[in-house]
């Protein structure tokens, strides 16, 4: 289960009494790069594509992971999320204007980061941040991290639902989309799909998705509904085990890296397993 974090130099600590926290909830953050051309393309009508948490502070040091990423084939990589500071941070980032644009222009949708707490942090709080999101570098939508697994606060009138609501009916020049994405880093209660566009029903290590199971009724969704996340890959081979296993799951949205530790997505994978990774998304 995800929970929210403690900021801490180059990684993130969970809370003592829920240690097995994912790292998701981390800074999260893009970079930029001139928009490149004729990168080659795949079809938009693949069922599984990208969805990358992308973990490095965008200026120059970081510039190898972002041209591997973007230079990826047009249609790969659908979004990716951002954090500037365990949220929208208290002020813009120049280096996050320019790198959501470029993001933007590539045809990259860009999903603004924000903490609920399980529920438990105020609603107004919420909302403010979301409005600064879109105020401040215009987004494609939100990702709800930290999200809950409450059934009492999904549907008509719940909390979540009260931010989903929120998120659709925002307007302004900063709005490119309005999707709507919870992480709970498990599977949720059913309920929460009335109250989501995209569900993060995985995030872990490698080791545990190879076992985990799903329940029936993921399969009554779109594929486009799920995003699983896996670290710790052991390789190629493996990876290619997850993307199938993903795809099987119902998941149209996929990352694996064989990055590990307290920041699996410090970095893009090795160039050797990112061509194989989009190879084995687009090519089923």
């Amino acid at each position: 289960m995800v929970v929210s974090v403690s900021a801490v130099a180059g990684g993130w600590v969970a809370p003592p009494q829920l240690a097995s926290a994912t790292p998701l909830e981390s800074y999260w953050s893009i970079a930029a790069r001139p928009l490149l051309a004729d990168k080659g393309s795949v079809s938009r009508s693949k069922s599984t594509t990208a969805g990358v948490p992308a973990f490095w502070y965008p200026d120059s040091s970081t510039s190898s992971s972002t041209n591997q990423l973007l230079n990826s084939p047009s249609g790969a990589v659908s979004f990716i999320v951002a954090n500037v500071a365990n949220g929208a941070g208290s002020s813009v980032d120049p280096n996050y204007v320019s790198a959501i644009a470029a993001y933007v222009r590539d045809g990259v949708k860009v999903y603004g980061y924000v903490p609920t707490d399980y529920g438990s942090r105020s609603l107004s709080s919420v909302e403010a941040e979301v409005s600064d999101w879109y105020s401040w570098y215009g987004l494609d939508g939100i990702l709800f991290d930290g999200s809950s697994n409450d059934p009492a606060l999904a549907g008509h009138g719940s909390y979540y639902n009260e931010l989903y609501d929120y998120v659709k009916h925002m307007t302004g020049p900063g709005v490119l989309g309005t999707t709507v994405v919870l992480n709970p880093g498990t599977i949720p209660a059913e309920a929460y799909m009335r109250d989501s566009d995209i569900i993060c029903d995985f995030e872990g290590p490698e080791a545990s998705y190879v076992n985990a199971t799903f329940p029936a009724w993921v399969n009554s969704y779109p594929a486009t509904r799920f995003w699983n996340i896996i670290y710790d890959s052991a390789g190629v081979a493996p990876m290619q085990s997850d993307v199938s296993l993903a795809r099987g799951r119902n998941a149209g949205y996929v990352f694996v890296t064989t990055l590990s530790g307290a920041n699996p997505y410090g970095g893009m994978p090795s160039s050797t397993l990112w061509s194989a990774e989009v190879s084995a998304l687009t090519n089923p």
